[in-house]
């Protein structure tokens, strides 16, 4: 399900936030109260909790982020 899409900043509070695409939530099956990995550096990166493999590939980012 490959795409690319463009996200607004917004502030709740003074939490800065950015929505996730509604169709990459109903693919992973996500619900309200789900646990999301996220990592970050340059770049961020956020795994569904649904991801099949989720332990290999949150150690493969971790690789590739701590170079």
């Amino acid at each position: 399900m490959p795409s690319e899409k463009n996200r607004k900043l917004i502030m709740l509070n003074t939490q800065p936030m950015i929505s996730l695409p509604s169709d990459w939530v109903k693919f992973w099956k996500m619900k309200k109260g789900d646990i999301i990995p996220i990592f970050y550096d340059s770049i961020l990166v956020v795994i569904p909790p649904t991801y099949p493999d989720k332990g290999g590939i949150e150690e493969k980012v971790k690789e590739f982020l701590i170079k």
